[in-house]
């Protein structure tokens, strides 16, 4: 695998910051990145069976958990919004927090895209 580094995606994956927080080792970016592919989309509907079911303390923890997993790759956009679900929940804001999960369900698309067509075998 090798990474393009085709920046106009910037901020839905800042490939550049995860590889300075790697030490520019690309080959060691790839292998996260497929874990974080492997990763993402359980940890998506972890978050999401929190929501519905309303337990606050359980969306805090998903949303931290995938705020840190999508700041290991630089998935800046993830990282953002499930920081900011963390901080709704945080306040028992439920309410903005259905809200915040459809726009992050669409940000997490798109990254996954991102990095599907960025990742080469």
């Amino acid at each position: 695998m090798s990474i393009d580094k085709n920046t106009q995606l910037h901020d839905i994956w800042n490939v550049e910051a995860a590889l300075t927080r790697l030490g520019g080792n690309e080959t060691l970016l790839n292998r996260i990145v497929g874990m974080y592919l492997d990763q993402i989309h359980l940890k998506q509907q972890q978050l999401s069976n929190a929501v519905q079911t309303m337990n606050v303390e359980e969306v805090q923890l998903q949303s931290h958990s995938l705020k840190g997993l999508s700041g290991d790759v630089g998935a800046d956009a993830v990282r953002e919004k499930a920081s900011e679900i963390e901080l709704l929940a945080k306040s028992n804001q439920m309410d903005k927090v259905n809200k915040e999960i459809v726009e992050l369900n669409a940000v997490i698309e798109a990254t996954v895209s991102h990095m599907e067509k960025s990742v080469k075998k």
